[in-house]
Order: structure tokens, then sequence, then C-alpha cells
């Protein structure tokens, strides 16, 4: 039986099919993203206008042509990408229920694939595909949720999946940002997302930096949660990182934490 949250969820997401994002497009500040945010009703990306304004600017700074995600839960984030930035979305979801669910609100969009199945084996399917068609993804991890305990957390074995790649871009949700209480994060057990757990795993794959929010948790708009980004690509794009928005990140070593 589902439930009325979930049902309410539902209604929110079918709605969101017809979302406009032109006003988030134009918005070339923080002030300007962040009042179109309380003007419109959205939970792609957690709802984070600033984190949107992000993702955008990376798309439009490297070579990223598609849209991987794993932890599909009710297309919130499939479908405001697939509307804000017209890319193909490809997203999984290990919930029978909750892949159902999606696959139902998403029907009839073009765009937009979904899978039932576990995030890491999604990974090892889809990469080997990208590569035959030379195409560059932005990978969006937050298969962090089910079982709450150690053995669920499957952000490791992602990460080592994408020595596949040649290039990419990757944000991983839910991070602690060990500057600011304010984001919310995912804890597993005794096991914590955050630079502790991904670092050596990163450092194995070749990445030497990671990007964390550069400002306030209390700026942001939605339900707040951390994250970080880390790729390996065609930088020239993103080497001015003077300029909104991606003057909002902050640069972290690995080695160091």
């Amino acid at each position: 039986m589902i439930d009325a949250s979930r049902v309410g969820r539902i209604i929110r997401r079918i709605h969101s099919r017809w979302g406009d994002y032109s006003g988030l497009h134009a918005a070339s500040s923080v002030d300007e993203a962040i009042g179109w945010a309380e003007r419109h009703e959205t939970r792609m990306l957690n709802g984070g206008a600033l984190r949107a304004k992000i993702v955008e600017a990376l798309f439009r700074a490297t070579p990223c042509n598609v849209f991987l995600e794993t932890g599909t839960s009710h297309a919130a984030t499939t479908i405001g990408i697939r509307r804000f930035l017209g890319v193909p979305v490809m997203s999984c979801e290990v919930s029978k229920i909750d892949y159902l669910i999606s696959r139902i609100i998403t029907a009839g969009m073009p765009g937009i694939t979904l899978f039932n199945m576990d995030s890491r084996e999604f990974l090892s399917s889809i990469i080997p595909e990208l590569r035959k068609r030379n195409e560059v993804p932005f990978i969006y991890l937050d298969a962090h949720e089910g079982r709450i305990d150690s053995t669920s957390l499957p952000l490791e074995d992602e990460i080592m999946l994408l020595q596949g790649l040649e290039s990419f871009v990757v944000m991983i949700d839910d991070f602690k940002i060990p500057w600011d209480s304010g984001f919310m994060f995912g804890s597993y057990g005794s096991r914590c997302i955050g630079i502790d757990l991904v670092r050596s795993v990163l450092k194995e794959i070749g990445i030497s930096s990671l990007y964390l929010p550069g400002f306030a948790a209390h700026k942001e708009s939605g339900f707040v949660t951390g994250f970080c980004i880390f790729w390996k690509t065609d930088t020239r794009g993103v080497q001015d990182m003077g300029h909104f928005p991606l003057n909002l990140l902050k640069e972290v070593v690995v080695e160091r934490g």
C-alpha cells in the first residue's frame, strides 16, 4: 500500500514534467538563483538552486553530454535535469516499487531511460557503452539509501568503476562538509560519506582534488545536503573559477583532506 506522503510526491513529480527552468537559466547571481527557487517548486538536486547552476556551468565548460544518476527514487532529479539541461538522462533504482513508480511518472518523456538494478551493476553495464559512443557523462552518485548499514554503501565501488572512462565529471550527494554543519550528510553504520571515506579510492583512480560548496548552507534553497565534485576531463572551460557559479566551489586537495 502506498502511503499519503508518497502519493503527494508522485503528484508533484508528475507536475514537474512541465517545469519551466528559463528563469533559472537566466540567473546570473546567488540572489537571482535563490529568488527563482522561492517562486518555483522543484526537487531536482534536492531543490538546490545554487547546486543546479553549478551543474549547468559544468555541462557548459566540459564535454559532458549525458547525465547518469544512481538512485532514481521518485525521479525528481531525473525529470528536472532532462527539463533543465535537455540532455539524455539514464538513471538506476534498486527498489522495485520506486522503479515502477518512476516508470509511470516518466512515461512518454523522451530522453529518459530507467533501470531497475544495483548502482554498481548499472555503471558496469553502461560505461562500456559510453566508451563505444564516445560520450562523456556527468555522473550523479546518490544511491546511498536502503539498508542503513556499512554493507549497503556502494560509493567506493562506484568510484572504482570510473576507471573504465577516459573522461567524466562526478557529483556525490549527501557529502559531509567539514567546515559547515548546516549541510546534511549521510552516515551508514560507523561510516560517514565524506573525504575520509573516498580519499583512498580517489587517489587510486588518479584524482588529486575535489570541490566542495564554498558557500554557507543557509544561502542554499531546498533540502540542503552537502556534495562534492571531481572530474577527469578537458578542463580548459573550468580554468577560471572566479565567476558565478563556479566561484561557489572550494577546492580541497585529496591528500591533505
